[in-house]
């Protein structure tokens, strides 16, 4: 960001400048049209930057009051399982076992760095012709929170139901040079010197009522005809799904 401007005078309402960066984004995590080696460069690039994103010490670059660091796990619980309640979509019994099932499991000890909060495929700029991460985009869920929370979301495309519009057939992973699961996650560890991460499924249960319960905010203001996108009410349905996802995840744990 170059400037932000908070005074409504000058165009009628705040605004910001911001850089502009030449670069190439990737919407299916499927990588169609790319070779093997490309998927797997375009991956490990991903990887790298989350990991990089994760080791920067919160309090020198001064973001140590961006977020409160604490209890942020439970603080995640409750504040989705409040958005979901407010949506008066309460028609989905998988979402009922999550938020009975979310609080009563140990998360493991708090750890605190910089949670982008919707960190995807998506939502990187790419190098016009190299595998390298030029920009982050998207920072309006960005806090200070655990980072395996914010892994485990990235990771969220081996989980998603196929019409959620961002998932990796398990088909394309691994032979067409996508890592597994594992293979990621085995990396970002190695990246930011962890041995391994304890309680993955609980995380991977986490994000998947979260990413349903902002679906079912979705879901909810398309059916009030106060979506931004016109195709809100049939992506957003996905909702269910999504929650059926996370409580299989979790029965499994």
């Amino acid at each position: 960001m170059y400037l932000l401007c908070e005074d409504r005078e000058v165009i009628g309402q705040m605004f910001y400048v911001m850089e502009w960066v030449d670069g190439r984004v990737f919407a299916d995590p499927a990588l169609p049209g790319l070779s093997a080696v490309e998927r797997a460069q375009i991956y490990d690039a991903m990887n790298a930057t989350l990991a990089q994103l994760h080791r920067v010490d919160v309090a020198s670059v001064g973001l140590g009051n961006f977020g409160r660091p604490e209890q942020f796990v439970a603080r995640q619980i409750s504040r989705w399982t409040r958005q979901y309640r407010a949506t008066e979509l309460q028609d989905s019994s998988a979402m009922d076992e999550l938020i009975a099932w979310l609080p009563r499991q140990d998360p493991g000890p708090e750890e605190a760095a910089i949670n982008h909060g919707d960190y995807r495929l998506g939502n990187l700029l790419y190098h016009p012709r190299e595998p390298r991460v030029l920009a982050v985009v998207d920072w309006e869920l960005s806090t200070i929170g655990h980072p395996i929370a914010d892994l485990a979301y990235n990771c969220l495309v081996y989980h998603e139901p196929g019409n959620a519009g961002r998932t990796v057939a398990p088909s394309g992973v691994g032979t067409a040079g996508i890592p597994s699961e594992a293979e990621y996650v085995d990396a970002y560890c190695r990246r930011v010197g962890r041995s391994r991460v304890a309680n993955w499924a609980f995380f991977i249960a986490l994000e998947l009522f979260r990413a349903a319960s902002i679906m079912a905010g979705v879901h909810r203001r398309a059916q009030s005809g106060n979506a931004a996108d016109s195709h809100a009410l049939e992506v957003s349905s996905v909702y269910h799904e999504l929650a059926e996802q996370g409580w299989q995840v979790a029965r499994q744990a």
